[in-house]
């Protein structure tokens, strides 16, 4: 079993969930993050593990660069690396520089790092966030980290998993919960389209980034870890089910048989290789949607809006 985990973009908000079982898990930890600001929140949420030298910290500023995780990677020996860090922006100007440049050249770095100075660790490398341009930046770092093993075929697995980034505040959520937050705070008066149709608890994926580097019959292999699919007016109705009075105080919209996609042809995912594999036992869309909801009216509480 791997003891020493390499997490990149570990002030991430998969990152953290991750960073969370590992150190549950016994591992040592070392999480790459682009600026010593970004250190704070992760010393003071870990300080015993931090305290103990059970995580640590390394500062990457610009994973783009060549030879970016050189350093971090020679002066540790890493069991296994979960590359998590990847540009989560949905208003860019420009794609190829904002975008796909940062998830390609982000992911075949770490890889090159991996190879030239640590062969026997495993890769792993996290995205999801809907978007098409950010769903193509995914897609294209995909292809290049799979190209990479085709072409150098080094001594590692790789393993698929989706990224977001950190909650730090209401006004900076994550792209998922931001629109379940805009309905939730009647902000939304009408329910939207969901940008993407397939849904995955971050608890869950962070089981499958363990599970991931603990089982062998996982290496060499992709996995698609979701529960299944959703619509905005399942948030809706549940909504109206388990928050009655807000939902009547804040004019949250109905849902209608239009909101209740998926459209017609959309594809489902199948997540059996997922149980069967890393052993995967998803969590409930009703009980995401309560711990989510719970958790926003909770930082309304502490941040004082009503």
């Amino acid at each position: 079993m791997p003891q020493h985990v390499l997490i990149t973009g570990g002030n991430g908000f998969i990152a953290v969930h991750v960073i969370v079982l590992l150190l549950e898990r016994g591992y040592n930890v070392t999480a790459t993050v682009r600026s010593e600001s970004k250190i704070t929140y992760l010393r003071k949420k870990f300080a015993s593990a931090v305290n103990t030298n059970q995580l640590q910290f390394a500062i990457v500023k610009d994973i783009t660069l060549s030879g970016a995780f050189d350093d971090v990677i020679k002066s540790n020996k890493f069991d296994a690396v979960l590359h998590m860090s990847s540009p989560v922006v949905f208003n860019v100007a420009d794609v190829m520089k904002d975008l796909l440049l940062p998830a390609i050249n982000g992911t075949t770095e770490v890889l090159k790092s991996i190879k030239a100075h640590g062969p026997s660790v495993t890769e792993e490398e996290a995205k999801t966030v809907p978007g098409a341009d950010y769903r193509g930046s995914k897609k294209l770092a995909e292809k290049a980290a799979w190209d990479f093993i085709e072409n150098e075929k080094p001594g590692f697995d790789l393993v698929y998993g989706p990224a977001l980034q950190e909650v730090t505040s209401l006004d900076q959520l994550n792209h998922s919960s931001a629109a379940f937050y805009a309905v939730f705070s009647g902000k939304d008066k009408e329910l939207k389209k969901a940008a993407v149709w397939i849904w995955v608890d971050v608890r869950d994926v962070a089981k499958a980034h363990l599970a991931a580097i603990e089982t062998p019959e996982a290496g060499n292999n992709r996995f698609l870890v979701s529960e299944g699919t959703f619509n905005m007016g399942r948030l809706s109705d549940f909504i109206w089910a388990n928050y009655s009075e807000r939902a009547k105080a804040k004019g949250i919209p109905k849902s209608e048989v239009k909101h209740r996609g998926p459209p017609e042809g959309t594809y489902y995912p199948d997540n059996i290789k997922s149980k069967t594999v890393l052993g995967l036992q998803y969590n409930s869309f009703e009980n995401m949607l309560k711990d989510t909801l719970d958790q926003f009216v909770a930082l309304e509480k502490e941040l004082g809006i009503e």
